[in-house]
């Protein structure tokens, strides 16, 4: 209800208010009725109230940083190194390989291939780059590229059973020379590789290694 005119609607208020006393047989005047009613009290809880605009809407809260996400498991492959893929070849042919540090520095996995078995064994190889180090009846194949060195080694012996090299036991020290280790008889001089037990020369009066000196028998 909308009140445009509040003195008309109060006398009508009046009005009917009396009538409904006079009915009741209740002596009193209009006056006396006004002394005793608040009719602007009255008056404001019969007008409209104006609608409330205001707009209701639902905050939805950001999802913490530190919640756990869906982690997802990515498979990639990665090209085998020139090290693995001679492993691959010394495993498939099952050869057993070693790791070789030579006196040239170089340091990565290595075969020994006797002279009677080079013609059938260093062409598995053809497939990488490779370089050989002769010995004394021997020859060692490595890959020819220097890299990080992550390879499994197992200790196994170079010297195959069916060998006809006799087997010399020599007590030697470990000798470094020229940033590599290699095993010294400190009687002799003579100086030997740390993995292949071969003969590389000789230590001089200078404390050098003298690669020229033939092994001795």
């Amino acid at each position: 209800m909308i009140l445009h005119n509040k003195d008309a609607l109060k006398t009508q208020m009046i009005d009917n208010i009396y009538k409904c006393l006079s009915s009741n047989e209740v002596s009193i005047s209009k006056d006396e009725l006004l002394t005793h009613l608040n009719l602007d009290g009255l008056l404001y809880f019969l007008e409209e109230k104006p609608t409330d605009n205001k707009v209701k809407f639902n905050i939805i809260p950001k999802k913490s940083s530190t919640q756990k996400k869906d982690k997802k498991i990515v498979k990639f492959k990665r090209k085998k190194t020139l090290f693995q893929k001679f492993v691959d070849i010394c495993n498939k042919n099952k050869l057993p390989f070693f790791r070789y540090n030579s006196e040239f520095g170089w340091i990565g996995p290595a075969i020994k291939i006797f002279e009677d078995q080079y013609d059938e064994l260093y062409p598995k190889f053809e497939s990488i780059p490779t370089e050989i180090q002769h010995g004394t009846g021997f020859i060692i194949v490595h890959p020819s590229v220097f890299m990080n060195d992550n390879i499994k080694y197992q200790v196994i012996s170079i010297t195959p059973e069916n060998s006809d090299e006799e087997e010399i036991e020599v007590e030697t020290i470990p000798w470094k020379y020229d940033g590599v280790m290699y095993d010294l008889n400190e009687t002799t001089d003579n100086v030997y590789c740390r993995q292949t037990h071969a003969f590389v020369g000789k230590r001089n009066e200078l404390d050098r290694l003298d690669r020229s000196v033939i092994e001795p028998n």
